[in-house]
Order: structure tokens, then C-alpha cells, then sequence
């Protein structure tokens, strides 16, 4: 896993002519170990098999032959997959059933009518490998009914790998009046919350896992042909790593209204990355994957206008200054800076030029001379000082949003009568979000 450090940027801010080049200070953290494998995903296709007209003693017997051959999804390595995808059933005698080595989950419009995800299942077992499912989590209701398109879900596991010889995969059996996959193809969109953009593949919205609208996508999976009633599951997020937040979708129902579709929001995690959000869906020849990219954006401008009305300096007086960061929205009409609100910022002190005496001036003379003084030689040139506060203090030392995205802190720069502080660079650190 990749380490990562805070987001930080710096602005080079001169206050007499007020200049400002952007320039990356990295701060190091630790690292979140992620204690589980990917998962993957899959059309439930690729674990279906289907016997109409078998009874469950047939199935027994087909799954005992597998057990020894190989289930219709034959895993090779350790690994956990979700197949997915919708069904509908014949007429009410139908009945699933699964198989599984090492273990699997099913959801069946987003019940769970089995558990065994993660859990050591062992072929040709039987008894704990091959189990019957209802089509709701009620055992008084196992009978699907044969005008509703279902939405099945397995989460499979394969835990254990003994060698080339070891069997372990996943069937998914539909015995009785037997069943199909229905194709169904869907197709996500998103915008950003707020905009009145168009829905489209991807939008540009802020990191930092905070509930307002530029932290938040609009989120719409549309099923095509268009068909309500259908159960959607949650799209995947597929992202970077993350620090303390991850991004999150909930949707507003998951059965799809008249026109095929359902609506939620995403909120963004604490990371400056690109996320992807994808549904999954089968046909009978196997599945179609849809789409949509957010971009995590902290502050985007780099023209100065971020940082208003920075550009005088009065000594031994606080000097308000203000930053108001804004990420550049592209997916509308025209471009939009969008304030980035409720963030924790910290407005520090970079460098300073300092015009002060010299006693190797002009030859040994004497006379003045201005030096530059930088916390980090990579940021600015100048003389290496760790500690510029005998120059110049900020206050507070993490700036809270005063409102609308504005972040404001004070510096004082004391008068003395030996070296006067001509030059003040100021930077910011994001504290709320993280970049690789």
C-alpha cells in the first residue's frame, strides 16, 4: 500500500505586489493496513446453472459430481468475488440452491438468505457446502413469484487453497420450474450536488467528507429496458486509500421508480483522488459493468485570487489575512469556482525576506543587506530556519471556516530598530484531507 502524507499547499505570497506561485510541502503519516483481499466482481451468470424440471435429490447428486470435478465457478486462488445480476423464476415451484467452497453470503433484493461468507466449507462435504434458499429471508416464504425480476447477489469467499488438486468454486442451482437471467443493463450518472449540471459520466466535487453540497455527488443508475420494481443494489466504490473517512452512497430507494431508475448521493472520502463508482449486472452470455468517475478536488486556483486583499503590512498590529479555497467546477455551461466549506485549515508561515545589518557589507564596511530566511530550502531559497517567529507569529494555528468557505488568521511582524521584515510568505495546509 502506498504511503501517504497530508495535503498541503503553498501559496508564495509577497505582500507588496502580492505575487503567488503554488508549489506541494509533504507531511508524512501513518499508514491504514487494509487486513482483507479486493473483492472482485463478476455477472451472476458465471456461477449460474439451471435444472428445470430436477428435484432437490437431483441437485444433490449434480453437486456431488461437482464436488469432485469442479462447481460452475471454479476458484484458482484465495480470493473473494461478487456475482451479480437478475433473475426471474418460471412459475412458484422454482427453487435455488448453492454451492460453495470456501463459503458464500446471498442477498436475494438485498435480504440475506444465507451466510457463510469468510467461513471454511470444505468439498465434497456436502452438508455444510450445499445449502437450499429461500427468495426472502422468511422460511415461510420460500416460493418466488414469477412476475417479479429478482435481484441476486452472492458474495463468495475462497479462503483456502491446498494445491492444484483442491476443488473450490461456487453453483449457483435453480432447480423445480427452473429460471433465467434476465438482461438487464444499467447505466450510473452523476453530478455534483447543488450544480444543476447535467447528468453525465463523472463530476468534479470536494474531499474531505463533509456533509454540504460541494462534498456530495447526485447519484442515478437507470436500468435499460426501462423496468420499475426492480430491485438496484449500492454501487461500488472503487478509490485510493483514505485516511479516516471513506466515501459513502445511499440511496434514496433501491427499487427503481416508472422510468427504470433510482437516485441517492455520494459523499466524498478525506482523500484528493479520483473514486469510481460501478454497477454490475448479467445476461445470459455473461455481464456489462457501468461506470462513473468523481474527482476529489481540494484547492484548485492557483492565480492568487485565493487568497483577497492581502497587500499591505502594518508592524506590531494583527494582519487579518484571508484564504478562501475553491476547487473549478468544468462539467456545467460555463466554469464555476465552487467554495470548498467546513474545512480545517492551517494559514503558515513559509518564508521572509529580511533587510537587515551587516558588518561584511560593502567590503567590511558595514551596511544592510536583505536575506531570505525559508522553513524548507525546496519551497523557497534562502537560509535554512526552522523557527521564523522571531520575525512573524500567525494566530490561530488551525483556522476554522468562518463562513462560506472564508479562512482567516492573524500575523503580527514586530517593529525592531536592528532588521525590518520587508517580505512575508504565507502557505496553507488542508488539514481535513489527505493525498497519496
Amino acid at each position: 500500500m502506498n504511503s501517504k502524507q497530508k495535503q498541503t499547499v503553498l501559496n508564495r505570497f509577497i505582500i507588496i505586489i502580492g505575487v503567488i506561485l503554488s508549489v506541494w510541502l509533504s507531511l508524512g503519516r501513518a499508514v491504514l493496513a487494509d487486513p482483507n483481499l479486493p473483492m472482485s466482481s463478476q455477472p451472476l451468470s458465471n456461477a449460474f446453472t439451471n435444472m428445470p424440471g430436477s428435484d432437490w435429490t437431483a441437485v444433490q447428486q449434480t453437486a456431488q459430481t461437482e464436488a469432485t470435478t469442479q462447481p460452475v465457478y471454479k476458484s484458482n486462488a484465495v480470493e473473494n468475488v461478487t456475482f451479480s445480476g437478475y433473475f426471474q423464476a418460471t412459475d412458484n415451484t422454482t427453487r435455488l440452491a448453492i454451492l460453495s467452497d470456501d463459503g458464500a453470503d446471498v442477498y436475494i433484493d438485498g435480504q440475506q438468505v444465507q451466510t457463510g461468507y469468510q467461513q471454511g466449507q470444505a468439498l465434497p462435504d456436502l452438508a455444510n457446502s450445499l445449502h437450499q434458499l429461500n427468495f426472502s429471508n422468511n422460511p415461510a416464504q420460500p416460493a418466488p413469484d414469477p412476475s417479479h425480476i429478482y435481484f441476486i447477489k452472492i458474495v463468495y469467499s475462497n479462503i483456502i487453497l491446498t494445491g492444484p488438486t483442491d476443488i473450490d468454486g461456487v453453483t449457483l442451482f435453480c432447480y423445480g420450474g427452473g429460471g433465467s437471467i434476465v438482461t438487464l443493463s444499467a447505466n450510473i450518472q452523476v453530478r455534483r450536488t447543488g450544480s444543476g449540471n447535467s447528468f453525465g459520466p463523472s463530476a468534479i466535487i470536494a474531499a474531505g467528507a463533509i456533509n454540504s453540497n460541494e462534498h456530495k455527488a447526485d447519484v442515478q443508475v437507470t436500468l435499460s429496458p426501462a423496468t420499475s420494481n426492480v430491485y438496484v443494489d449500492v454501487p461500488t466504490i472503487t478509490a485510493g486509500d483514505y485516511n479516516t473517512t471513506q466515501g459513502s452512497i445511499t440511496l434514496t430507494s433501491n427499487t427503481t421508480n416508472s422510468s427504470g431508475s433510482v437516485t441517492g448521493t455520494y459523499t466524498s472520502s478525506d482523500e484528493v483522488t479520483d473514486v469510481t463508482l460501478s454497477v454490475i449486472v448479467s445476461s445470459p452470455s455473461g455481464g456489462s459493468c457501468s461506470s462513473a468517475t468523481l474527482h476529489q478536488h481540494t484547492d484548485d486556483l492557483t492565480d492568487g485570487s485565493d487568497w483577497p486583499g492581502n497587500a499591505s503590512l502594518n508592524y506590531d498590529t494583527p494582519n487579518t489575512v484571508t484564504f478562501q479555497p475553491e476547487f473549478i467546477d468544468t462539467d456545467g455551461v460555463s466554469f464555476v469556482n465552487v467554495p470548498i466549506t467546513g474545512h480545517q485549515i492551517a494559514i503558515q508561515i513559509v518564508a521572509v525576506d529580511v533587510q537587515e545589518w551587516s558588518s561584511s557589507a560593502n567590503g567590511g564596511a558595514g551596511g544592510t543587506v536583505t536575506n531570505t530566511y525559508t522553513v524548507d530550502q525546496s519551497l523557497k531559497q534562502g537560509i535554512l530556519k526552522s523557527d521564523l517567529s522571531a520575525f512573524v507569529t500567525v494566530s490561530p494555528s488551525i483556522s476554522p471556516d468562518s463562513g462560506g468557505g472564508v479562512y482567516s488568521a492573524s500575523i503580527i511582524v514586530p517593529w525592531s530598530d536592528t532588521e525590518t521584515v520587508l517580505n512575508v510568505y504565507l502557505g496553507y495546509q488542508d488539514t481535513t484531507v489527505y493525498s497519496q
